[in-house]
């Protein structure tokens, strides 16, 4: 019990009391009721159940957030009105030290863009530290990949990262941006904070939760420059007040190419399954996938990522599916190449990492008209397109892809060209350029190395 009053005492500090209650709460009741469901069933274990009405609310913060911590919010606008200085000197040095802060390195199509710049900034010889914000989620693949320090405490995160007197700080997420402000303030102005953004993180917060979504277009405001990857996400944050380039997307296109043999009969729809990101379209695509189950019946298969087979089996979804778990960068390039047909019904896309991903493997997408996947996806070019939330028109598309083989192969012909100018070193290359650009006290360009709309084919 003593325990308990003090968690709630903690998260009163640290949140609005609402929040805090509310939290606490849901945490205290949801082990009961998950006993006593396992007793009503008659086993130990097994699913758990979760009341509906103890998630009223789809999103309550966690003990992370930094939204809430009044120092960081003091850190935030410390940072907004004392501008980096410039340094000439780092800018022309052949080896910049550049920082990465992150929340977590779960397999994600953001935390592999990440590691896909840290990599290649290493190889073009720059100094990168990627700090990780005590994992909860990390994926192995990718954790290695980065070399990644984690930190218990975010002041170890912060006495590290100062300590070791970066040129360029970049925060990553949003809780990540009140980081780098604190890191920013610790060491007097001394480096340039920028922040890389993926998507457009308001709109991971329901409407209901307007102190997160305030909380995140703070930061868009706050930090002095951002780079992103597409101008559907670049025309959003600066909406929002954000001083904003454009930097080209990195597609590892070695690992991503193309089957060498057809595809073997019946022709096999896959798709990326991930049910607790909301704007993934879970619901959207169920439906879809059940209706093309109806009317193709055996003479479709369905292969599903993203997922393990426990969560897929308690999603109950009305379609067989080959379950294929939570796959690598390896496992994802070679599930696409056996595919015919992927499918995505995201509501919105910063880029879409995982469509670029199936097109460079020469598959053709049937996807939602999500935002920055518009760069590289043209209806009835490399993709049949939908609007989000149709289920009915994303599995029509489907269906009519499967039952023309000659659309389907004219579509193919033209995926992989779509992607390849995502080359990985002349993305690194001009984000280095951008850094050099800040450092150096020039105004920095609205975009780097980014090919015409001609050029990207």
């Amino acid at each position: 019990m003593l325990t308990r009053l003090r968690k709630i005492r903690h998260r009163l500090c640290r949140y609005r009391p609402c929040a805090a209650l509310e939290v606490t709460l849901r945490d205290m009741v949801r082990p009961w009721a998950n006993t006593a469901a396992g007793l009503a069933r008659g086993v130990l274990s097994g699913a758990d159940l979760y009341p509906t009405a103890l998630d009223r609310r789809p999103f309550l913060g966690t003990s992370r957030d930094a939204a809430w911590r009044p120092s960081e919010r003091r850190d935030l606008r410390w940072m907004s009105s004392h501008a980096p200085r410039p340094n000439p000197k780092a800018a022309e040095e052949e080896s910049l030290r550049i920082a990465f802060l992150l929340e977590d390195a779960p397999r994600a199509g953001g935390v592999i863009s990440i590691t896909l710049l840290v990599e290649d900034l290493r190889r073009l010889g720059h100094q990168v530290l990627a700090a990780v914000r005590a994992p909860r989620r990390a994926d192995p693949e990718l954790t290695a990949r980065l070399d990644a320090v984690t930190c218990a405490a975010d002041r170890h995160l912060v006495r590290n990262v100062t300590g070791w007197r970066p040129h360029v700080v970049v925060a990553t997420f949003w809780p990540t941006a009140y980081l780098a402000a604190r890191c920013y303030h610790e060491a007097d102005a001394a480096f340039w904070p920028v922040y890389y953004a993926q998507d457009y993180e308001p709109d991971f917060y329901p409407d209901d939760a307007p102190w997160f979504r305030q909380a995140v277009c703070a930061t868009y405001s706050a930090m002095p420059w951002a780079f992103c990857k597409t101008p559907w996400l670049a025309d959003r944050l600066e909406a929002e007040g954000a001083r904003v380039s454009l930097v080209p997307p990195a597609l590892d296109l070695n690992i991503f190419s193309p089957a060498k043999t057809i595809a073997e009969e019946p022709p096999t729809v896959l798709a990326m399954v991930r049910p607790d990101s909301a704007r993934r379209g879970w619901p959207v695509l169920r439906e879809a996938l059940k209706r093309v189950h109806e009317r193709i019946g055996s003479r479709v298969r369905f292969a599903v990522y993203g997922c393990d087979e426990p969560t897929w089996k308690n999603l109950a979804a009305p379609f067989p599916a080959d379950v294929l778990g939570v796959l690598d960068t390896a496992g994802v390039a070679a599930a696409c190449r056996r595919a015919s047909i992927f499918v995505e019904a995201s509501d919105f896309h910063g880029f879409g990492r995982t469509v670029a991903e199936a097109m460079a493997c020469g598959v053709p997408c049937v996807i939602t008209d999500s935002g920055g996947v518009g760069l590289f996806a043209k209806h009835n070019v490399n993709a049949l397109i939908s609007p989000p939330g149709d289920a009915e028109s994303l599995a029509s598309h489907v269906i009519r892809l499967l039952e023309d083989k000659a659309l389907r192969q004219r579509l193919s012909q033209s995926c992989r060209s779509s992607v390849m100018w995502m080359d990985r070193m002349a993305s690194a290359r001009a984000t280095a350029d951008l850094f050099r650009d800040l450092l150096a006290g020039r105004h920095p360009a609205r975009s780097y190395g980014y090919p015409s709309e001609n050029a990207r084919g």
